[in-house]
């Protein structure tokens, strides 16, 4: 049971890392720059229908680079071709920020969150409820 507990505890911290990521992220990147769609990937989810996941490729210090956000589930209105303005971190230009896109990576941290608080409840709920008939 008390596996239960902190399996629990654990899922919360992958949700909270998944929103601070993101959260990071658009304060990493920090330069504004031109960036070209080279291409744009279909992802299909069962469960969620089909997402886009798009390529950039942009210009940062004469250097040509071809990224991806690392958006969990990008869903992107973008299409290949396209021209856009994105973020780069300074520091790493691969790592890219496109504004536009819509952030689903809170999304995800907060079910996530949600989800484990609630087993955390139900867990604690039947420890508790074993731990007062034990003592009757």
């Amino acid at each position: 049971m008390w596996t239960l507990l902190v399996i629990s505890v654990f899922v919360v911290a992958i949700g909270v890392k998944i929103i601070s990521t993101s959260i990071s992220k658009k304060k990493r990147c920090t330069v504004e720059v031109w960036a070209k769609i080279v291409n744009v990937k279909k992802v299909k989810c069962y469960d969620t229908g089909d997402y886009s996941v798009p390529s950039y490729s942009y210009w940062y210090n004469g250097t040509e680079y071809i990224s991806k956000t690392g958006n969990f589930m990008a869903i992107t209105p973008h299409e290949e071709g396209e021209t856009v303005r994105i973020r780069v971190n300074p520091d790493d230009p691969k790592d890219i920020y496109d504004p536009s896109m819509k952030d689903t990576s809170k999304i995800s941290g907060s079910f996530t969150i949600i989800i484990g608080v609630v087993f955390f409840i139900a867990v604690l709920v039947k420890i508790l409820n074993s731990i007062s008939i034990t003592i009757k």
